[in-house]
C-alpha cells in the first residue's frame, strides 16, 4: 500500500492536474510548483501570485483574473493551443501596475494572447519567446491595454496585432526591439519607444482594415542617429495614404515640441513630417488638421 501510495503521488506530481472552471487559488488548492493542464474554460484567480509550474491551455480558453490589478507571475512553460486573456488593472494607478510573463524557458502556446486592460510585461531573456502565436489583441476591457517588452525578441515574427474596444492600446518597447506582423487599428493607439534604442518592425499593413476615425501616436521617438525605427514593410507601400494619415509623432526629439504627422521612405520607415495642431481629440493628423 505504501509503494502504491508513492507511484500515485509520483504520478500525480509528473503528470500535473487536470483543471477547469474558476479556481481562486490553484497553490493553495493544489501545492506550489505544480503543472496544470485545462480540461475546460478555466480562471485563475489574484490569490495565485505567482505561478511556477507549466501550463497547457490544451486546446482550451484560460483568463488569468488578476482582480483589478494584483501583480502576478507566470514564470514556467505555457504550451498548447488556445486562448489566453489577461484582466490586469482597470482603475487609477493600477493600471500601470505590471504583471509578467518570465523565466528562462520559452512559451510554446499559439492561438490568441489578449490583454484585456492594465499592464502585461513580457520579461523572458531576449530571443525567448514569451508568445509564440500569431494573434496580439489589446483591448476589449473596462480601461487601457498595455503590453510592455522588457527584453528584445519576445513574440512570434508573425503576430499579428490587433488595438480593439473602447479604450487606448498600448505598446511600451522601454528601447527595445521586435519584429511583428501587421497591425490592425481598430481604437487609439500609442507606442512609447521609451529610453535606448528600439526597432519595431511590422509587416506589411496595408491590406489591414483600420477605423481611420482612431489614430496611432508615436511617444519618445529619437532620430539623433536612426536611434529609433518603426517600419510597416519594406516599401513606401507597406500603408495606404489613408492609414498613414492617421499616424502621428508627439514631441519628436529632433523637433520642437508638437505633434507631427507622418510620411513613409522607400524601405518602409515612417518618420515624423510636417507640424500639425490637433483637432478632434485626442490627435487628428489628417489633411483637415491645421
Amino acid at each position: 500500500h505504501i509503494l502504491l501510495v508513492a507511484v500515485l503521488v509520483l504520478s500525480r506530481s509528473v503528470l500535473g492536474e487536470d483543471v477547469s472552471g474558476e479556481l481562486e487559488n490553484p497553490n493553495n488548492q493544489y501545492g506550489k510548483d505544480v503543472d496544470y493542464r485545462l480540461v475546460g474554460q478555466t480562471t485563475f484567480g489574484w490569490k495565485i501570485g505567482r505561478l511556477t509550474g507549466n501550463l497547457d491551455l490544451n486546446g482550451h480558453d484560460f483568463t488569468m483574473e488578476t482582480g483589478g490589478g494584483n501583480r502576478t507571475v507566470f514564470s514556467g512553460v505555457i504550451s498548447g493551443t488556445g486562448s489566453f486573456r489577461w484582466n490586469g488593472g482597470g482603475n487609477a494607478q493600477w493600471q500601470t501596475v505590471p504583471s509578467f510573463l518570465t523565466g528562462k524557458d520559452p512559451n510554446t502556446f499559439t492561438g490568441t494572447l489578449t490583454v484585456l486592460r492594465g499592464t502585461l510585461a513580457l520579461a523572458k531573456p531576449a530571443g525567448v519567446s514569451a508568445f509564440a502565436g500569431n494573434r496580439l489583441v489589446l483591448g476589449g476591457g473596462g480601461n487601457q491595454a498595455i503590453i510592455r517588452l522588457d527584453a528584445s525578441k519576445q513574440l512570434s515574427d508573425s503576430c499579428d496585432v490587433q488595438i480593439v474596444g473602447k479604450h487606448e492600446g498600448r505598446i511600451w518597447t522601454q528601447g527595445h526591439s521586435e519584429s511583428l506582423g501587421t497591425l490592425e487599428l481598430g481604437s487609439f493607439g500609442y507606442i512609447n519607444l521609451g529610453d535606448g534604442e528600439s526597432k519595431l518592425r511590422f509587416a506589411d499593413s496595408s491590406k489591414v482594415q483600420w477605423n481611420l476615425s482612431k489614430t496611432l501616436t508615436i511617444q519618445n521617438w529619437t532620430d539623433t542617429h536612426e536611434d529609433d525605427e518603426v517600419f510597416f514593410g519594406t516599401s513606401a507601400a507597406g500603408l495606404t495614404s489613408q492609414q498613414l494619415a492617421r499616424i502621428g509623432f508627439e514631441n519628436p526629439s529632433d523637433r520642437t515640441n508638437g505633434l507631427y504627422s507622418a510620411r513613409i521612405l522607400a524601405n518602409g520607415r515612417i518618420i515624423p513630417d510636417r507640424r500639425v495642431e490637433a483637432v478632434n481629440a485626442p490627435f487628428d493628423v489628417s489633411d483637415e488638421a491645421k
